[in-house]
């Protein structure tokens, strides 16, 4: 998930969102600084299993740990990606040959890691809002405002009733986000980053790169995404056939999934087999 991205003021404006390297750098406002983010938890997590590894000795009444961790046995993954989490995933494989070699399979869910959006005018205006960035900005923050005045009840109507939002946790959550203008601040500061840095085209050498060492399996879905559209996965195909992208890439399409799959629990089901599915092929 991004940093700096919630409803509690902790989590928007708390000193989490700071890179602890500079110490000036807002993470949640940069995709560079979102990439350093995951960097740091994948070494977290590597740490974490060393240490858990390590047997503890006593010597003297002192428990030492480090004299019996064996760095040569490290942490394998496997990552699941949604939406732009595909372009963070991507990316730190790239940066960290590291983590990549002992990469076991990637799964990538309606990935956002080009903008080549679907229908065709979308991609000028939202180019437009991405570019305006400060009038962008203000509109959706006195929006955001605006929304923090209205009862709460016109607000559930409208997650319940238009955007389609079924469960009550999930509208309080929406309904969280909405209202918030350091969210609509973090989200939309990164999101025209996003707009403006993205390839249009698919990065076929980040994926021969990733190809070498690990498989990867993509699930795009219907209801016209225009962040993963159809003909996204055409194009992997036929790169795929001609030999311009790995042959170990798994392509599959669902049409009744939503790229906000998460929100609709009848959805659910397809995406976790898809996954499973994934795991066991990857052995």
């Amino acid at each position: 998930s991004y940093a700096g991205h919630g409803v509690d003021s902790d989590v928007v404006l708390g000193s989490n969102i700071q890179d602890n390297r500079t110490g000036d750098k807002k993470i949640a406002w940069t995709v560079n600084g979102q990439i350093d983010h995951k960097i740091e938890w994948v070494d977290l997590v590597t740490m974490e299993f060393l240490y858990d590894r390590s047997e503890m000795v006593t010597i003297d009444g002192d428990t030492d740990t480090t004299s019996t961790i064996d760095t040569t046995i490290l942490p394998e993954f496997i990552f699941i990606s949604h939406s732009i989490g595909a372009h963070l995933v991507q990316r730190l494989c790239i940066l960290r040959k590291d983590v990549l070699v002992r990469t076991r399979a990637i799964i990538h869910l309606m990935p956002f890691f080009r903008f080549d959006p679907y229908p065709r005018w979308k991609n000028s205006v939202l180019s437009t809002i991405a570019n305006a960035p400060d009038i962008s900005l203000g509109i959706l923050q006195t929006t955001s405002k605006i929304a923090s005045f209205l009862p709460k009840k016109m607000i559930d109507m409208y997650l319940e009733n238009i955007a389609g939002i079924s469960v009550q946790e999930d509208r309080e959550l929406a309904r969280g986000l909405l209202t918030n203008p350091d969210y609509a601040r973090n989200f939309l500061t990164l999101g025209m980053e996003e707009i403006r840095d993205l390839p249009a085209k698919h990065d076929t050498g980040a994926l021969k790169i990733i190809g070498e060492h690990s498989p990867s399996y993509i699930l795009y879905c219907g209801n016209v995404d225009q962040w993963a559209p159809k003909f996204h996965i055409e194009e992997m195909h036929q790169s795929i056939k001609t030999g311009i992208t790995p042959n170990n890439i798994t392509l599959a399409y669902v049409d009744e999934l939503q790229h906000d799959f998460v929100v609709y629990p009848d959805m659910h089901g397809p995406v976790v087999d898809f996954a499973y599915a994934s795991i066991s092929h990857a052995n």
